[in-house]
C-alpha cells in the first residue's frame, strides 16, 4: 500500500489545474489534516500549501519555457483562475512576471520544484528526475583510483579536496558555479575511479596540479535537489536502493555525476561549507541508463 505522503503528492500532481484545499489532500492520503501537515512538512522541508503553491508556478514556469501556450491558458492549467493572480503569485515567489520569463532561459535561478516521491526508509522526497541526452562535459580537477583502499572518504575530505579547492579558485573558464564530482568503475566502497573538478569551456591554460577531462554523457536521469549537507548521502541512497529499483529505467556502465552547485541563498560553495553537515546544498546527481 502507498504510505500516506505519497498518496498526499499523487494526488496534488493529479490536480494541479483545479481549486484543490489541503482538506481534499488529507483525505486522499487516509490520514487527518494535522497529521499529514506535520509530516508532509517534517518529510519534505516545505509546509503542505507552500508545496503545492510551488509545484503550480513550477509547471506553470516550464510551460512558459518550452510551450507557446498564452499566459492566460498557462495559468487555468495551474489552478489560479486569472492572469492578474497568477502573475501577482508567480512574481512574489520567483522575482520576475510571467511575461519576463517566456521566450528565453531564466538569467536567474528559480528554484523551481519538481514532482516528488518519498522514501520511508530514508525519510526523503526523491524528485521525478529528468532525462539527458548527447552532452559533452569539459571538466578541470583532481582524480584519484581507489584500489581496495581502507577509507577512500576520508583521503578524499582530508586530502584531495583542500587540496583541489585552491588551484579552482585561479582558473578563469568555469561555466558554472560550484563542482562536481564523478565516480566511475564503482566495485565497492573501497575500490572505484574518482575525479572532482569543475565544468571549463575550454582544456586551454590548465594550472600546474590539474587535470582536463572530458566526458560525453549520452543518457542520463538528473535528480535535483536541495537539501542540508548531512541529507544527500541519504538522497542518494534512496535513488539507488528504492527509486531506481522500482522503475522502468536501467542504469548503465558510466560515470555517476555528483553537482554541487551554490546554496539556494546564492553563495558562493566553499570546502567548508560543502561538507558542513548543517549547509542547504543545492546540486544535482546524475545517473548513466539505457
Amino acid at each position: 500500500m502507498m504510505h500516506p505522503i505519497n498518496l498526499a503528492l499523487v494526488y496534488v500532481e493529479q490536480h494541479l489545474d483545479q481549486n484543490i484545499k489541503l482538506a481534499d489532500i488529507a483525505q486522499a492520503s487516509g490520514i487527518s489534516q494535522f497529521h499529514l501537515s506535520r509530516v508532509f512538512a517534517y518529510t519534505t522541508g516545505y509546509s503542505l500549501g507552500k508545496y503545492l503553491r510551488l509545484r503550480r508556478l513550477s509547471e506553470a514556469a516550464r510551460l512558459l519555457l518550452q510551450t507557446e501556450e498564452n499566459i492566460l491558458d498557462i495559468a487555468l492549467r495551474v489552478g489560479y483562475d486569472s492572469h492578474s493572480v497568477f502573475s501577482r503569485a508567480f512574481k512574489a515567489e520567483f522575482g520576475i512576471r510571467p511575461s519576463e520569463l517566456r521566450g528565453e532561459l531564466p538569467t536567474k535561478k528559480l528554484g523551481l520544484v519538481s514532482p516528488s516521491v518519498w522514501s520511508a526508509s530514508m525519510n526523503i522526497a526523491v524528485p521525478i528526475p529528468r532525462e539527458e541526452q548527447d552532452l559533452t562535459l569539459h571538466m578541470v580537477g583532481l582524480s584519484q583510483s581507489f584500489r581496495d583502499h581502507i577509507n577512500p572518504t576520508e583521503v578524499i575530505i582530508q586530502e584531495l579536496l583542500p587540496e583541489l579547492f585552491p588551484k579552482l579558485e585561479v582558473l578563469e573558464n568555469v561555466t558554472s558555479p560550484g563542482y562536481v564530482q564523478s565516480i566511475a568503475n564503482f566495485q565497492s566502497e573501497k575500490t572505484f575511479d574518482w575525479f572532482s573538478g569543475v565544468t571549463v569551456s575550454s582544456k586551454e591554460n590548465i594550472p600546474n596540479g590539474l587535470e582536463y577531462m572530458e566526458l560525453h554523457c549520452e543518457k542520463y536521469l538528473a535528480f535535483p535537489f536541495s537539501l542540508q549537507g548531512k541529507k544527500v548521502e541519504d538522497f542518494i541512497l534512496a535513488i539507488y536502493t528504492e527509486w531506481l529499483p522500482n522503475s522502468s529505467y536501467h542504469m548503465a556502465d558510466g560515470h555517476h555525476l555528483e553537482w554541487y552547485r551554490e546554496d539556494p541563498g546564492g553563495v558562493p560553495l566553499s570546502l567548508e561549507a560543502s561538507l558542513a553537515p548543517e549547509t542547504k546544498l543545492e546540486g544535482e546527481i546524475w545517473i548513466p541508463i539505457l
